[in-house]
């Protein structure tokens, strides 16, 4: 009996030490223990069975769409067209991985504004001769303005998620109080008592136009693991004491209806 009680002792200790190494381990991310931890993962995942058909489809921009249509980047029209092509098939939730965050103005449409406002400060559009050359003017204006034909099929489709990207992504937590427009504030989370370990210091946005007639906002940015492998995303990145939805998170909700 004595005996059975001291190996039980000794059995203990021995399990003791061992949780307590293994608590170190993971607590200090020792790198040999976190590149067999990612072994074991991908041989786990590549065990799985094939997932289902999902209801997506990917609208690749590839080399031999390149070689069809022209150079990338392409005309921001013609992005227009696919929204209204998506739109009309009916799809759910359009996700657009292209982050528009300034304005695609010409010389060109630049002065032709300036020469709408002059003739607009003379009065000579109460004239007849005046007011068909603002006319003509503002058709060729409205030529030129790439932006406004995909600002207004992102806002006619009422479906389409457009990406955010944050840099210098840390650990601290981030401050507050940055004057932050509301379309932003509309796609974050308030909570004050959220833990969570991802913040940032700068953002990337599409352009006010767009972004305002967006269904939702999501962000892009992914960190691999210290392999180089990227096996997940933040599902929140923490911006100003707001708390922002991954693009896929964003996505999904929409298609469920959840937002």
């Amino acid at each position: 009996m004595k005996g059975l009680k001291e190996s039980l002792r000794s059995d203990w200790a021995i399990g003791l030490v061992l949780m307590l190494l293994m608590l170190l381990v993971f607590y200090f991310e020792w790198q040999p223990m976190e590149i067999l931890e990612y072994k074991f993962y991908d041989f786990g995942f590549n065990l799985r069975q094939a997932p289902p058909p999902a209801p997506i489809s990917i609208v690749n921009i590839d080399d031999a769409s390149i070689a069809k249509i022209g150079r990338w980047p392409w005309p921001r029209q013609r992005i227009a067209e696919m929204v209204r092509l998506l739109t009309e098939n009916d799809a759910r939730v359009i996700g657009i991985d292209i982050i528009y965050s300034e304005s695609d103005s010409s010389q060109g449409l630049a002065e032709i504004r300036n020469v709408i406002k002059n003739v607009e400060d003379s009065g000579l559009q109460g004239t007849a001769a005046g007011g068909k050359i603002l006319e003509e003017l503002r058709q060729a204006e409205a030529k030129l303005d790439s932006d406004m034909p995909l600002a207004s099929a992102i806002g006619e489709s009422n479906r389409v998620v457009l990406p955010l990207f944050f840099g210098k992504i840390s650990s601290a937590m981030g401050s507050t109080g940055a004057n932050m427009p509301d379309y932003l504030k509309f796609n974050s989370i308030s909570a004050s008592n959220l833990w969570f370990q991802m913040s940032a210091k700068e953002i990337t946005a599409p352009i006010p136009d767009f972004a305002t007639r967006a269904a939702a906002l999501g962000h892009i940015n992914v960190i691999p693991d210290r392999d180089g492998t990227v096996r997940s995303e933040p599902i929140l990145i923490n911006y100003e004491g707001l708390f922002f939805p991954s693009f896929s998170l964003q996505l999904t909700l929409r298609y469920l209806n959840a937002e």
